[in-house]
């Protein structure tokens, strides 16, 4: 699988991008694919001004774009290899579980009173919680950001036309697994451990106008 840059502009990719999520990204990869991995995979994807120069870990903007994920996105792809999915799922996980520690005044998954309620209530909070954080960040920049989600009687659906990690890019197959590893981080943790299985059914990179994922309500056996 090749992941290249679209012909012609994206103005997703123009979007800001919090300071606070290229900074669990950058952690999340050091955690999995060491500092020299790191380091690599910044230059590839032309942001060499963050090898140890890390953004601020808080949820603010500055000069950081939506394109500026996407190119570490196709960077890590192209750093792994045919391995490449199941690297970008532990850096998405790792680097959900980084925002979840230290930023959770804004998602309010901690804050959640899940313990006693039904798997499919604690996942369908979970994600309510999620799209209302995003929107409520953005809301600081006055931008509406375009995220959203649905429900059918087997599954959850995540979509978004805002999507950062393949804004700009192209590929043949759907590549935005490091946000799919955050997604099963987040239901991870409002379920108190469980996983679900996960499936980006649309991808911005193919074409699509939105992302989607199709969550199932139904936990991973293991």
């Amino acid at each position: 699988m090749q992941i290249t840059t679209k012909p012609e502009h994206d103005p997703v990719a123009d979007i800001l991008l919090a300071d606070g999520y290229m900074y669990f990204a950058l952690k999340a990869i050091e955690e999995v694919g060491g500092a020299r991995g790191l380091g690599i995979m910044l230059r590839s994807a032309g942001l060499e001004h963050l090898v140890g120069n890390y953004p601020a870990r808080e949820l603010k903007f500055s000069d950081l774009r939506y394109r500026d994920y996407a190119m570490l996105n196709k960077a890590i792809v192209d750093f792994y290899g045919r391995a490449g999915k199941g690297f970008a799922l532990r850096i998405g996980r790792a680097s959900a579980r980084y925002s979840i520690e230290d930023q959770d005044r804004l998602f309010g998954l901690g804050t959640l009173a899940l313990k006693l309620l039904p798997t499919h209530t604690q996942q369908r909070l979970g994600f309510q919680q999620i799209v209302s954080g995003f929107k409520k960040l953005y809301r600081q920049i006055n931008y509406d950001i375009q995220v959203r989600f649905d429900e059918t009687p087997d599954k959850f659906i995540y979509a978004a036309r805002d999507c950062p990690t393949c804004s700009a890019m192209q590929a043949d197959r759907p590549i935005c697994w490091v946000f799919e590893g955050a997604l099963i981080e987040g239901g991870h943790y409002v379920t108190g451990g469980k996983d679900f299985e996960i499936v980006e059914v649309a991808c911005r990179a193919m074409g699509a106008p939105e992302c989607v994922w199709e969550v199932s309500k139904k936990p991973i056996e293991k």
